[in-house]
């Protein structure tokens, strides 16, 4: 059985976030593999999908490309992380923010045309992924579509320490659990893609609701 992400660890991983937001920002803003899934993200989103929500939203370098191809976006994004909702605030400063864990996403108000969490997934345990998922789902209109992205892999939350000694708590997850918990929520994946980083399968899905 897999084990829980305490709430220490989670400080632990959102202090190393913080010390690192710009580095972050800067190493992931134009990186070719990412894009491409924000491209195939915008190229299934329709003209009524308006209103987005942009989970563990880091610098915002998800809502900002979708607001480069799709102007009249409506963002609403969130991250447990000061600064990187800061860097994400000046990315985007017509966009509402809230600092707020993924495990209180049912705490936010009205719902969403298009959700997209990338690499959110990979911060919390396994029973806390399965309740975000319900409460992506119930937060999700009719034919809203749902972007994820995490590690492909499974076993136990562990830790994982970058080469300035700072640390962060993980948990892999599969494509197949993931897949079999959003079929039960009425979710269909569209597309999927993998890619490999730093010795890591890195998976990329997009799902609908009620189809």
């Amino acid at each position: 059985m897999s084990g829980q992400i305490s709430a220490a660890d989670t400080a632990q991983t959102v202090a190393t976030f913080d010390k690192h937001a710009k580095a972050y920002r800067d190493a992931f803003v134009l990186l070719p593999s990412y894009l491409a899934t924000f491209d195939a993200l915008a190229d299934r989103m329709q003209p009524s999908h308006r209103r987005l929500l942009d989970l563990a939203c880091g610098p915002g370098t998800l809502s900002l490309h979708l607001k480069s191809r799709l102007p009249g976006l409506n963002i609403t994004a969130t991250d447990l992380s000061p600064q990187m909702l800061m860097l994400a605030k000046e990315a985007l400063p017509d966009g509402e923010f809230h600092c707020l864990d993924l495990r209180d996403t049912a705490s936010l108000t009205g719902e969403f045309d298009v959700i997209a969490c990338a690499f959110g997934l990979p911060y919390l345990d396994s029973h806390s992924a399965a309740q975000f998922l319900k409460d992506c789902a119930a937060k999700l209109t009719s034919e809203g579509l749902l972007y994820l992205s995490f590690i492909e892999c499974d076993g136990n939350p562990h830790v994982q320490t970058n080469s300035h000694g700072d640390s962060v708590w993980r948990q892999g997850h599969t494509a197949d659990g993931i897949q079999s918990q959003l079929s039960t929520l009425g979710l269909t994946p569209l597309w999927q893609h993998d890619t490999e980083t730093r010795s890591e399968t890195e998976h990329f899905l997009i799902a609908i609701k009620g189809q």
